[in-house]
């Protein structure tokens, strides 16, 4: 991997904090957790296989803010996983970053690669595979950069097949800049792009309260109950089974974004809550140390 970094444009690359080194400890946490379930399910369905998707895989490294430093990005940490998931499959629409992406996973058949807009590949290719019938199950990331690039229509389509689990980064921070200002005043450019990414308008509903002799004035809501609002609708209007509690991701105590888990069976939204519970309680956190006797079994 250090001869292919050296050939690459440092600023083709994302620059990335410590909350995103800390996204990714988590991500591999429940993704080890869930592959661990998935695999041991097979001793009992021989056909059972399980997958892992990233819907904006990015150039699969990263520079470390402030430095030189050349990091692993999701989905290069994602064929670090034990037991590994049967298949990956990768989407980037920036051609530059999915050429990176690509000449990291030379000989690797297990690995599919779009160039492309994930709300098109994943709704009308990818997620379709997926189906009681089949036999596959799938765990999905959507990392978008910002809630404008992500629509409704793919998060409801993974919740659909019943067999795709889905960790979401929910934007709170570019969503409050663009959208949600305290005094509930916003374009309508901006307003459409959050009705895209929430899937109808109730999000007004959800962002703002009217009290009492103050009816024509809105009081925004904060983020953790805005936050709340959304993993309601998920189950609601999404047909997801549940989620586990929002992973606030914070930089000096300040609320950047949620990590949000939501899953259709009760193992794996166990298995959500306990991540999301360990994180939580330990704001800062990179990473856990794998559990010894949950890898001993995944082997038996």
């Amino acid at each position: 991997m250090d001869d292919i970094n050296e050939q690459i444009d440092p600023a083709v690359l994302d620059e990335i904090g410590p909350w995103s080194e800390r996204k990714h400890g988590i991500l591999q946490d429940y993704a080890e957790r869930y592959s661990i379930v998935l695999t041991n399910a097979k001793n009992h369905v021989q056909r059972f296989s399980h997958d892992y998707i990233d819907g904006f895989a990015s150039a699969g490294i990263s520079r470390r803010r402030g430095t030189t430093d050349i990091v692993k990005g999701s989905a290069l940490r994602s064929l670090d996983i034990v037991p590994p998931f049967d298949r990956y499959t990768f989407v980037e629409l920036n051609a530059d970053r999915y050429k990176i992406l690509s000449s990291h996973m030379r000989h690797r058949d297990d690995v599919e690669l779009v160039n492309g807009d994930a709300n098109d590949v994943l709704v009308r290719e990818v997620f379709p595979r997926y189906t009681f019938k089949s036999y596959r199950r799938a765990l999905c990331l959507l990392d978008p950069y910002t809630h404008k690039t992500l629509s409704w229509d793919t998060i409801v389509a993974a919740g659909r097949t019943k067999c795709i689990d889905l960790m979401l980064h929910f934007p709170t921070m570019p969503m409050n800049r663009g959208t949600l200002h305290k005094a509930g005043v916003f374009s309508e450019e901006e307003a459409a792009f959050l009705t895209r990414f929430w899937g109808d308008e109730s999000w007004e509903q959800a962002a703002y309260r009217r009290d009492g002799l103050f009816e024509n004035v809105a009081f925004k809501v904060d983020d953790d109950a805005f936050v709340r609002a959304f993993c309601q609708h998920l189950k609601d209007a999404g047909e997801f089974l549940d989620t586990a509690t929002p992973i606030p991701m914070k930089l000096q105590g300040k609320t950047l974004y949620y990590l949000i888990l939501a899953g259709n069976h009760d193992t794996a939204i166990r298995k959500m809550r306990e991540t999301a519970t360990y994180f939580i309680r330990r704001p800062y956190a990179i990473a856990r140390k794998p559990n010894p006797s949950l890898l001993n079994k995944s082997a038996g």
